[in-house]
C-alpha cells in the first residue's frame, strides 16, 4: 500500500506562528472580525449590551403586532422582495463571506445557492401552509373544524460562523412571512455578513425593530432566549443543546439542524475512485466546519489497501492556504478551508495524536500546515480507527478522513446503529437491490446510495415535519409524528458531477452564478408583467 510521506513529517516541525487567539477579536464594546485564511482584518461591529435587551425587545413587539395584521399575500411579497434585494447584492456578499470565513469563491457561491433553494421554496410554499383549513365530516352533523396558523411573536435566530448567509436569510424571512418578528444573532467569527443582511432588510423598507440584528456575548444570547417565543438555533451543538434544556421549562419550542454524525460504508464491489473522491471531499470541503461532513467511513477488508491508495491520491490533489508570497487572487483556488481559531488547530493536533497513540495509523496529514499564513490544517488520512477513540466521539472541527476496516456490511451496520444521534449514511456499492435492503436496516433519517447526502433538499418530507410538525399531534398527524422518516437518495446520474466533487471549480462557479442570475430575472420580469396587467 503507499503512503504519501511528503504529508507525514513530525508534528513539531518548524511552523509559521499563528496569533489568532479569541481575545485579538474582542477588545472593549467592539468585536473585530478576522479572516482565518490571511489572518487579516476584515472589519469591526458594535456589540449589544445585555442592558439594551429591554427596550430592543419592547420595540420589536410593538412592530410584530403592526406587522401580524398585514394580509398572507403582503407579507410573502415584502419576503420575496427582501429576497431579490440579497441577489442583487450577492457579489459583495459572496467577497464578504469568503473575507469572514476563508470559503473559496465556490464555496461561498453554494450557500448562496443553497439559500436560493431553500428561500424559494419557503415563499412558494406559504400560501398552501398557512392558509386557513376547513374540515366538514358526514358523520358529524352540523359541526366543523376551522384550522387557522398564527404567528408566535418573537423569534430569536443564532446564525452559523461558517455558513452566516444560509442560516440568517432563510429562517427570517420564514419567520416574517409567517407574522413574527425576529431577533438575528451574528456570530462572533463572522458578524459582519449578518449584520450586512440586516441592513438590506431595512433597506428594502421593513418595519423598524421588525428584524433586529444583535452581536454579543453567551450572556445577550441566553438573555433574549429567555424572552423570546421559539428559537431557531444553528450555533455550536453546545449552544443549541444549552438553550434546549433553558427553555424546557417554558415550553418554548427550539429548532433547528442539530450536528450529527455523517457515515459511509465502502463495500467490495465499489467504484473504488468514486468513493474515494466522495470520501476526501465530504470530509474535507470546507476544512471540515460544515455541519454534515462525513466523519466514518467504514470499508470492507478485501479492498481496504487499495480504497486507501485511491483516498491518499486523492488528497494529494488538495490545495490549500495562502503560501508566503502567494497574492490575493491564489485565494480562489483554495479548496480546504481555513479553521476559525488557533483553539480548533490546537484540539485537531489532540485528537490526531490520541488516536495515533491507540493504534489509529496516520497515512497523510496529521499537523498544522508549514509556511502557511493562514490557520489552515492538513488534510488528514487516519486508518484503524475506532470507536474508543475521541476522534469519533467529539465534533472534528478540521478535515479528517477516518477509516475502519469490517468483514462483512453486517458489521457496518451494527457499528453505525450503535452510534447515538449519527446522521446521513452513504452506500457505496455496485449492487443496488443490495444497497436497499441495507437501508432499510440503518434506520437513518437519510441514506444515499453511491451519493454522499451533505444537503437534504429543503422541500423534503424529513425537513418539514421537523420545522412545522405540530408540537402535540392528535389524530392523523400521529402517524407521521410517531413514525420515523427515511429519505432515500441515489445516484443516477455518474457523468454529471457534484459540486464539491468537481475538478473545475471556477466552471461550477459559472453554473452556480447563471442559475442565480435566472433566479433573480424571472422575478423581474414577473413584477413587471404584474404592474403592467395587474391581476393577471
Amino acid at each position: 500500500m503507499k503512503t504519501q510521506e511528503t504529508h507525514t513529517p513530525p508534528l513539531d516541525e518548524t511552523r509559521v506562528e499563528r496569533n489568532l487567539t479569541p481575545s485579538h477579536r474582542h477588545q472593549d464594546d467592539h468585536l473585530r472580525s478576522i479572516n482565518p485564511a490571511d489572518g487579516c482584518v476584515v472589519g469591526e461591529t458594535r456589540m449589544t449590551s445585555p442592558s439594551e435587551i429591554d427596550i430592543l425587545l419592547e420595540r420589536a413587539l410593538e412592530a410584530q403586532r403592526a406587522w401580524r395584521r398585514r394580509p398572507l399575500k403582503f407579507r410573502i411579497e415584502k419576503g420575496r422582495e427582501l429576497f431579490c434585494e440579497a441577489l442583487s447584492w450577492r457579489r459583495e456578499l459572496l467577497e464578504l463571506i469568503g473575507d469572514e470565513t476563508g470559503k473559496s469563491s465556490l464555496e461561498a457561491r453554494w450557500e448562496l445557492w443553497k439559500t436560493c433553494e431553500e428561500v424559494e421554496d419557503i415563499l412558494s410554499g406559504a400560501q398552501p401552509m398557512l392558509q386557513e383549513e376547513e374540515d366538514a365530516r358526514w358523520w358529524q352533523p352540523g359541526r366543523k373544524t376551522l384550522w387557522r396558523w398564527q404567528p408566535r411573536g418573537l423569534v430569536l435566530i443564532i446564525a452559523s460562523g461558517y455558513e452566516p448567509l444560509q442560516t440568517t436569510l432563510a429562517p427570517a424571512i420564514a419567520a416574517l412571512v409567517a407574522g413574527n418578528a425576529v431577533v438575528v444573532v451574528g456570530d462572533r467569527r463572522s458578524p459582519l455578513t449578518a449584520q450586512s443582511i440586516t441592513n438590506i432588510a431595512t433597506s428594502i423598507g421593513i418595519a423598524d425593530h421588525l428584524w433586529t440584528g444583535v452581536v454579543g456575548t453567551r450572556r445577550l444570547t441566553d438573555s433574549l432566549a429567555d424572552r423570546v417565543d421559539a428559537v431557531v438555533s444553528y450555533g455550536s451543538s453546545m449552544v443549541t443543546r444549552r438553550l434546549a434544556r433553558r427553555q424546557g421549562d417554558r415550553m418554548i419550542p427550539v429548532y433547528g439542524r442539530w450536528p450529527t454524525r455523517d457515515a459511509m460504508i465502502v463495500l467490495a464491489d465499489a467504484d473504488l475512485r468514486r468513493a474515494a473522491r466522495a470520501a476526501v471531499c465530504s470530509s474535507c470541503s470546507g476544512g471540515g466546519r460544515r455541519r454534515r461532513s462525513l466523519r466514518r467511513i467504514y470499508v470492507q477488508q478485501s479492498i481496504i489497501d487499495p480504497f486507501i491508495d485511491a483516498v491518499v491520491e486523492e488528497v494529494s490533489t488538495l490545495r490549500q492556504g495562502h503560501r508566503d508570497g502567494d497574492g490575493p487572487g491564489e485565494r480562489g483556488g483554495i479548496e480546504v478551508g481555513p479553521l476559525f481559531d488557533a483553539e480548533q488547530l490546537e484540539t485537531m493536533e489532540s485528537l490526531v495524536d490520541e488516536a495515533t497513540g491507540r493504534g489509529a495509523r496516520l497515512v497523510a496529514g496529521g499537523r498544522i500546515r508549514p509556511r502557511c499564513r493562514g490557520l489552515f490544517f492538513e488534510p488528514t488520512v487516519l486508518t484503524g480507527v475506532d470507536e474508543s477513540m475521541r476522534l469519533w466521539n467529539e465534533n472534528i472541527p478540521g478535515p479528517v478522513v477516518a477509516i475502519a476496516e469490517v468483514q462483512a456490511p453486517a458489521e457496518a451496520i451494527r457499528r453505525i446503529c450503535e452510534i447515538p444521534g449519527y446522521g446521513a449514511v452513504s452506500l457505496f456499492t455496485r449492487n443496488r437491490g443490495l444497497a436497499r435492503d441495507l437501508a432499510k436496516r440503518l434506520q437513518a433519517p437519510v441514506v444515499g446510495i453511491n451519493e454522499v447526502v451533505h444537503d437534504v433538499p429543503a422541500h423534503s418530507p424529513s425537513i418539514r415535519g421537523t420545522l412545522s410538525g405540530p408540537l402535540d399531534p392528535v389524530g392523523a398527524d400521529r402517524l407521521r409524528a410517531l413514525s420515523q422518516t427515511t429519505l432515500l437518495v441515489e445516484r443516477r446520474f455518474r457523468k454529471i458531477p457534484k459540486i464539491v466533487e468537481t475538478r473545475a471549480p471556477k466552471q461550477m462557479e459559472r453554473v452556480l452564478e447563471a442559475g442565480m442570475s435566472l433566479i433573480h430575472r424571472r422575478d423581474w420580469a414577473r413584477r413587471v408583467f404584474d404592474a403592467v396587467l395587474p391581476g393577471g
